[in-house]
């Protein structure tokens, strides 16, 4: 569906004391191919390209191909490690993943005044480093059985590029954020293992730059532009404290405990205001919390569980919730809001599971969530404004804020079940709902969605015959910020975005043969269904023929 092509080779070299191992993956993936049935208003009809110093818009030869959407991508991964002794061990890790530009689909397909929106929109090349050094000692002793020290440092670089239809600027918006962190984590056991205490300690920085410009694209010339973040220093520094405690009281009851002591800090500040002319020029959030969980499992019969979990949970603001400005939707401008307050969770879940010999195994979980002063984004003031001009349109002012309480719950059941020795099938449904105080739908509750799979295994082949499917969304329980953005939606019958539900048929193999070569196949989408998932800014691949060979050697 689109024509990706990924190349794939690691080694792995060992000694008494010593191994190392090192892996590349590349990959090509072209402009996305949606599903011929279905749903035409997801078709891409006409796209743009500057041809001899002028936008263009051409009609798509074939509107099933999404233009543009096609990048490439590099991961590296290098791994030493030395046993120091019997009871030490020392990895050092090094990973690198590299992003060509990515085309910012969703974008490129909105309409302004009945014309393509942009004429350009794309992120550019993303790089991520990390290097990562743990250090394990298993050594019996009155603090510890086990403990572990990971040291971290990533550095990630990502830029956004955009520039409308006819404009000659380019406006380019750059990030860099390093990361230092520190986790200390032990375990101790007592009384033949039935015991588990660990406990520990982590602490991350966040250092984040943020710089814009707008670029003259026929002359190279420079001039000012608003930076996504505050443009000055911008540091969120997180210290934990947690620990924990298993028992197994009996052979029918287990229990786990859990507590944590969370610091969060945010400091920001605006180094040049003359843009925005924001009524602030830093925000200091700092917040701290204890929170905890308890669990409770319960083998009724041996092939009979029931479990019982109950948790809080504590979420400070972070820049991007707190200090972000952009347009989420056309003519919607999401501003900073410097006295946002941090949101708690109230969580409790009671799952059961049984199974009848090695015929049937069914698992069912229910959840309910409830959400002190959550994070929601609202309609806001910017200096007492309700509309602004940003990039040039008049457009509504929200904010993160904190809107209350909002609940979410929902539903998950399972089973597998043996047909023959080799065959079986196996199920999954999840069901979940979320609503703010008031009744107004949560963005991140999902229409319903699970699979349905029929498996075979031989000591050669492999295969799997499965259904995807999602449940729909219709646009009275759509949230305000996805009503906001009807190019990503399919019309409803009185002209209102909703999104349909879907299902799609696929079909995977593998087969192995002189236990080194493994040859893996399948085909996705086998009906060739047009659809996009729910919130999704690209419409979903076609029919999909995948097909990959591995040699050990």
């Amino acid at each position: 569906a689109n024509s990706e092509k990924t190349f794939h080779l690691d080694f792995n070299l060992g000694g008494k004391k010593t191994a190392f191992f090192s892996g590349i993956t590349w990959s090509d993936y072209g402009d996305l191919k949606m599903g011929s049935m279905k749903n035409n208003s997801y078709l891409r009809n006409e796209y743009v390209q500057r041809i001899n110093g002028i936008d263009s818009v051409f009609r798509n030869s074939d509107p099933e191909i999404q233009r543009f959407s096609g990048y490439r991508q590099l991961n590296l991964l290098n791994k030493f490690r030395y046993r120091i002794s019997e009871n030490a061990d020392l990895v050092l890790s090094s990973h690198y993943s590299g992003l060509s530009a990515v085309p910012r689909y969703d974008r490129l397909i909105q309409y302004r005044s009945g014309k393509l929106r942009y004429a350009e929109w794309y992120y550019g090349p993303q790089i991520w480093n990390m290097n990562n050094l743990k250090l394990t000692v298993t050594r019996k002793n009155k603090i510890f059985d086990e403990a572990k020290l990971i040291a971290a440092y990533q550095n990630y670089r990502e830029s956004r590029h955009e520039r409308s239809l006819g404009a000659i600027s380019l406006n380019e918006q750059f990030e860099k954020v390093d990361i230092f962190s520190l986790n200390i984590d032990l375990h101790k056991k007592i009384k033949n293992d039935d015991q588990l205490f660990y406990y520990g300690t982590e602490f991350v920085r966040n250092n984040i730059t943020s710089e814009a410009h707008k670029m003259d694209i026929l002359t190279g010339s420079l001039s000012p532009y608003g930076s996504r973040y505050p443009d000055g220093t911008n540091k969120y520094t997180t210290i934990s404290f947690y620990g924990g405690y298993k028992n197994n009281l009996s052979k029918e009851i287990s229990i786990i405990t859990g507590v944590r002591y969370n610091y969060t800090g945010l400091s920001s500040t605006i180094a040049d205001n003359s843009f925005y002319n924001f009524p602030f020029t830093e925000i200091s959030i700092r917040n701290s919390a204890l929170t905890g969980s308890a669990g409770l499992v319960v083998r009724l019969k041996k092939s009979l569980q029931l479990n019982l979990n109950a948790a809080t949970g504590f979420r400070a603001p972070n820049l991007d919730d707190a200090g972000k400005i952009f347009d989420s939707a056309p003519g919607v401008v999401v501003v900073p809001n410097p006295d946002l307050k941090p949101e708690y969770a109230y969580n409790i879940d009671l799952g059961l599971s049984k199974s009848f010999g090695d015929i049937l195994h069914f698992e069912i979980t229910g959840f309910y969530t409830w959400l002190k002063n959550a994070m929601i984004r609202h309609d806001f003031l910017f200096d007492g404004q309700a509309m602004i001009t940003y990039n040039d349109q008049l457009s509504k002012v929200e904010a993160v804020t904190n809107a209350g309480s909002a609940r979410a719950y929902g539903l998950h059941f399972s089973f597998l079940t043996k047909i023959t020795g080799q065959v079986l099938l196996k199920s999954s449904l999840n069901i979940t709902e979320g609503k703010e105080e008031g009744g107004t739908p949560l963005r991140h509750a999902a229409p319903a969605f699970g699979a349905i799979h029929l498996i075979a295994e031989y000591p050669k082949l492999k295969t799997d015959l499965y259904v995807n499917y999602n449940g729909a969304r219709r646009f009275s329980k759509m949230p305000p910020s996805e009503i906001e953005k009807p190019y990503l939606y399919a019309p409803d019958k009185n002209g209102n975005p909703w999104s349909p539900g879907w299902f799609t048929l696929n079909l995977k193999l593998s087969y192995t043969f002189a236990e080194r070569y493994i040859i893996n196949g399948g085909v996705e989408n086998i009906l060739d269904h047009r659809y996009r998932p729910y919130s999704s800014g690209i419409a979903a691949p076609g029919r999909n023929l995948i097909i990959s060979v591995r040699i050990i050697i």
